[in-house]
């Protein structure tokens, strides 16, 4: 099997290109290679889930990041939504801490998110002081691309 499940998509790493497209071929050999943001924003999109209108994030911090670095999930019915800003997107308050996901622990967190009728799925990453790395899979039936951007 070249690539991760078909329902299945690598968000944060694998092959640390910041390419969506690159690393979905990167295989399951590469399923434990991090990706190091430095201090930034990072946004990466996906289309929602097309069957029974839920999904689920697992992220993986393998080295933490700075004090404050957060991730969220963030949804849009926007036809042609820009990862460029907030935006077009709507910010999911209920995950993690009022919307926040810790990045300055490392380990495993998994998010199961049901009733979502979203045409996207975007995952930012703030990430403050000094760098992280990190992994982030997301799989929704019916799902089995990722969204340019």
């Amino acid at each position: 099997m070249s690539n991760i499940n078909t329902n299945g998509i690598r968000l944060y790493g694998g092959m640390p290109s910041g390419d969506i497209q690159v690393q979905q071929g990167a295989g399951p050999s590469n399923a434990g290679v991090s990706e190091t943001l430095v201090v930034g924003t990072y946004r990466r999109s996906v289309a929602g889930p097309k069957i029974n209108s839920r999904f689920s994030i697992q992220m993986f911090v393998d080295s933490a990041a700075g004090a404050a670095s957060v991730a969220s999930i963030w949804y849009s019915n926007h036809p042609n939504p820009s990862v460029a800003s907030d935006a077009d997107w709507t910010q999911d308050l209920t995950v993690g801490s009022s919307g926040s996901i810790d990045l300055t622990v490392t380990g495993s967190k998994l998010f199961l998110i049901k009733d979502t009728d979203v045409e996207f799925v975007m995952v930012k990453a703030i990430i403050a002081v000094t760098s992280g790395n990190i992994r982030v899979f997301y799989r929704a039936e019916g799902t089995t691309h990722a969204v340019p951007g």
